[in-house]
């Protein structure tokens, strides 16, 4: 305990100690991961501090994974001019889908999943080009998805980094109509169905009831979402 304690301190100490090189920064050791992880045929994401400051190093930063072919816990190493190593751990860690024999053993409890290729922040619409089906080594938590189609058109609640599957929290409702959207009314009027125009006045999703205003008599009125953009209406229901 003492000695890690020790190395840790060793670890911060100022740049002073190490030499006169250029200190190598967070952003300098999640770039080499990256490229050792792609090397590998993994998409996951490094998660360490870009503005964080560590000892100079003469020559190219080693990545290992800390216990074999599992690359979630990763050992950086330097050992020029003065040897040093850190700990790190990656999120989001898949296996690419063109995975092959050789590149590592596929997991019993493999599945697929989707993910984004690019980070994405809270509120952007998602469209197909930023996403991609992979294999992970391990299941995720309940909510991700398998097919891409459930996922295009959809907005994000939360900013989500490349490589991560994307779970049903990280997006907002799938509503079939939202409020304030032009939409179809479609009422049934004792056997005889009239189509109009109208504005939905609430979210829903299909099957849901929503109160919709008739764009022409200006009538609010109550329906079920049948379809995308579409409100069906009964007689009785109003």
């Amino acid at each position: 305990m003492k000695a890690a304690v020790c190395m840790a301190i060793f670890l911060m100490l100022p740049n002073w100690a190490a030499g006169a090189g250029k200190p190598v920064t967070g952003a300098d050791v999640a770039l080499r991961v990256t490229e050792v992880l792609r090397d590998q045929g993994i998409v996951a994401k490094p998660m360490v501090a870009a503005e964080r400051r560590y000892f100079p190093c003469d020559t190219e930063l080693q990545v290992a994974p800390r216990v074999e072919n599992r690359w979630d816990a990763l050992e950086v190493t330097c050992t020029l001019p003065v040897p040093w190593s850190i700990i790190l751990r990656t999120e989001g860690q898949v296996w690419d889908g063109l995975d092959t024999a050789g590149q590592g053993a596929v997991s019993a409890n493999a599945v697929e999943a989707v993910i984004l290729r690019q980070s994405a922040r809270k509120g952007q619409l998602i469209l197909l080009d930023m996403l991609e089906r992979v294999r992970l080594d391990t299941e995720p938590a309940q909510g991700y998805f398998t097919d891409p189609d459930e996922i295009v058109g959809r907005r994000l609640t939360a900013n989500v980094a490349a490589g991560v599957p994307i779970r049903e929290r990280n997006l907002r409702p799938a509503w079939a109509v939202e409020e304030g959207q032009r939409v179809a009314i479609e009422q049934d009027l004792g056997g005889i169905t009239v189509a109009a125009s109208g504005i939905a006045l609430e979210n829903g999703a299909i099957g849901d009831i929503v109160s919709v205003r008739n764009a022409s008599s200006n009538k609010v009125l109550q329906g079920f979402v049948s379809e995308k953009n579409k409100i069906s209406v009964s007689a009785n229901m109003n």
